[in-house]
C-alpha cells in the first residue's frame, strides 16, 4: 500500500509528535517504539544540547525540525543534518521561546 502525504506533511491516519528532551532518557526511550509504530509521524525533536544524538533522534523519527537551545551546539546540528530535509532552529532557554522553532500543521 502506497501512503498518501497530505500537504502539511502528514500521513493520514498518523498521529504526529514532537519530542521534546529527545536525548534524554525519557526522550530516547520514546523514540524507539515510535520509530516503529506506524501509528506515529515525527514533527520535531527538540534538546537543551548534544547535537549528535539529536540529529540521530531527528532522522530516526523523520522529523520536519530539530531545534537545539546551546547555541554552541546549531553549527555542529545544522552540519549533521545538511541535505536531510530537516529544519534546523536554535531555541531559548525554555521551549516557550521557541515559537518559530516549532513548525505548526
Amino acid at each position: 500500500m502506497t501512503e498518501k502525504i497530505v500537504p502539511n506533511g502528514g500521513i493520514p491516519g498518523r498521529v504526529g509528535m514532537t519530542i521534546l528532551g529527545s536525548t534524554g532518557s525519557v526522550g530516547s526511550n520514546t523514540i524507539d517504539p515510535c520509530c516503529v509504530s506506524r501509528r506515529f509521524q515525527g514533527r520535531g525533536a527538540d534538546a537543551n544540547r548534544n547535537a549528535k544524538l539529536l540529529a540521530v533522534a531527528g532522522l530516526a523519527v523523520r522529523a520536519r525540525f530539530a531545534a537545539v537551545a546551546d547555541p554552541s551546539e546549531y553549527a555542529a546540528l545544522k552540519d549533521m543534518l545538511a541535505g536531510s530535509g530537516i529544519e534546523v532552529a536554535r531555541r531559548g532557554r525554555h521551549w516557550s521561546n521557541a515559537g518559530s522553532a516549532m513548525p505548526i500543521g
